[in-house]
């Protein structure tokens, strides 16, 4: 694990601490972590099948980027397949990756818990079917190491992006955009895509907005994130959906609605942030 530095400093992040004046007492107060380690998170709920075909070859990518310290922790956030055994398998196999236990499922606990555990200046998640090309893990974490980003998001719906996905997911995911940027603002290009990284600095200060513990975790931390004033940045993606959507399409609707509301409101009645949502996505994407 990597320690804390705990004085204002600068250097590889490009960020000093003891004059980044935005920034809650708490970060001030931890300054800077180190650059070279990065938590990558994988949420599974019955993901068996996925680890064995993927993690494999994701691990063997990250050993291609020696520059980096890469922390793999696989959480298995309630399953009832062999997620577990498989995990522990491939450590043996490979000793590059963790295994940590959520019983309360959701994608939002399974994060939490995970970042939570990590000392990594970086940290970050995707999904157990890596249907992002692994070649843009580095694209993902670079703004925030050269210190251009706070946070950073796969953007599907970017010009450069190339998505292969069925009709249904793509209704669905183009309903959602089009519902939170109605609900919430037009900055956020991509609430949902599971490709994210975070600066470790921002951790607690973000997860004491994003509390959700399910899917909606990844809109609440984007919206968040540009409400406190970090720069928010979403990069193009090679994307191809690996199995088909199993959501039900009334419920979620109707959940999303909710969901949108309640985030709207709160938004709302919290206090000025430093800087408005609206510059700091933008600052974020130039």
């Amino acid at each position: 694990m990597s320690e804390r530095r705990h004085s204002g400093c600068s250097g590889a992040w490009g960020y000093d601490a003891s004059s980044c004046e935005s920034l809650p007492t708490t970060v001030r107060e931890t300054g800077c972590y180190m650059v070279n380690t990065v938590c990558l998170t994988i949420p599974c709920l019955n993901e068996e099948q996925a680890l064995r075909s993927n993690l494999p070859r994701l691990l063997r990518h990250l050993r291609t980027m020696p520059a980096t310290r890469w922390e793999v922790v696989v959480v298995d956030n309630g399953s009832t397949d062999g997620t577990q055994e498989a995990t522990r398998e491939l450590r043996a196999q490979y000793g590059e990756v963790s295994l940590l236990v959520q019983p309360e499922r959701g994608r939002g606990n399974a994060i939490r818990k995970a970042w939570r555990a990590s000392q990594a200046g970086v940290l970050a998640y995707m999904d157990a079917d890596m249907a992002v090309d692994l070649g843009q893990i580095a694209t993902l974490v670079e703004p925030i190491v050269s210190g251009r980003a706070d946070i950073v998001y796969g953007n599907r719906f970017d010009a450069s992006s190339t998505v292969v996905r069925s009709r249904m997911r793509e209704l669905l995911s183009r309903g959602y955009r089009r519902l939170a940027r109605w609900a919430l603002g037009p900055e956020i290009q991509d609430f949902q895509c599971g490709f994210k990284a975070i600066r470790a600095a921002w951790l607690e200060p973000l997860l004491g907005k994003a509390r959700n513990g399910h899917w909606f975790f990844d809109t609440e931390l984007l919206v968040w994130g540009a409400a406190l004033g970090l720069r928010v940045q979403g990069i193009p993606v090679a994307w191809t959906d690996r199995d088909e959507t199993r959501v039900r399409f009334a419920p979620t609707i109707v959940s999303d609605l909710i969901l949108l509301a309640r985030l709207r409101r709160a938004l709302r009645a919290s206090r000025p942030p430093c800087r408005q949502v609206g510059e700091s996505a933008a600052n974020g994407q130039n």
